[in-house]
């Protein structure tokens, strides 16, 4: 994700930490929603909020645990109405510092890394001793979104050359169409 002077930061110093943890709510203006919709592919983000709390986690690492809501609009991929979608995601995320001894892979056998699909992420790691948490959230909004949006019953006409129903082009039995034979005909005139 790119930076820019319009893209939401805040930055927490991790050595200020409190013991019990560091509570936040985000809650952006409209300038902010507008910019984060663009950068989604959205049409609007009419709210956006996140309550979080970033806490100690092991020694030198911390862990940011959220609670997402939006509100999110954005066109059908069919008939380009306006589709809603009410988000409500929880997303939580650990942070080790650079050059900490909890950034050596576990689960490393013989100069493999091993990755379990199903299993936690590894922590991200943050430097100069600070965590910028907007990331984090606009990631968590991000992968929350539906990416193929569509109205109850949207449905792409019948009579459409070069999409796949059942394995069979559409309409290609009716209309005798064929990419292949477009080629060949061009390759003969050559």
């Amino acid at each position: 994700m790119k930076k820019s002077r319009d893209f939401p930061s805040f930055e927490v110093l991790v050595a200020t930490l409190p013991a019990n943890g560091y509570a936040l709510k985000l809650r952006p203006d409209s300038k902010t929603c507008a910019h984060l919709a663009k950068a989604a592919g959205l049409s609007n983000i009419s709210m956006l909020e996140a309550d979080i709390v970033l806490k100690r986690w092991r020694r030198d690492g911390v862990e940011l645990i959220g609670q997402l809501r939006a509100d999110v609009e954005q066109p059908c991929i069919v008939t380009l109405e306006p589709v809603f979608q009410q988000i409500n995601q929880h997303f939580s995320t650990k942070f080790i510092a650079d050059g900490s001894s909890l950034s050596i892979p576990v689960g490393r056998v013989d100069r493999e890394l091993v990755l379990d699909p199903e299993g936690e992420d590894p922590p991200e790691s943050y430097s100069h001793d600070k965590i910028d948490v907007w990331p984090v959230v606009c990631e968590a909004l991000f992968l929350a979104i539906e990416p193929f949006p569509r109205i109850y019953g949207a449905r792409l006409p019948d009579d459409i050359t070069g999409v796949l129903q059942d394995g069979e082009p559409l309409g290609a039995a009716t209309s005798g169409f064929s990419p292949f034979a477009v080629l060949e005909k061009i390759n003969r005139d050559d």
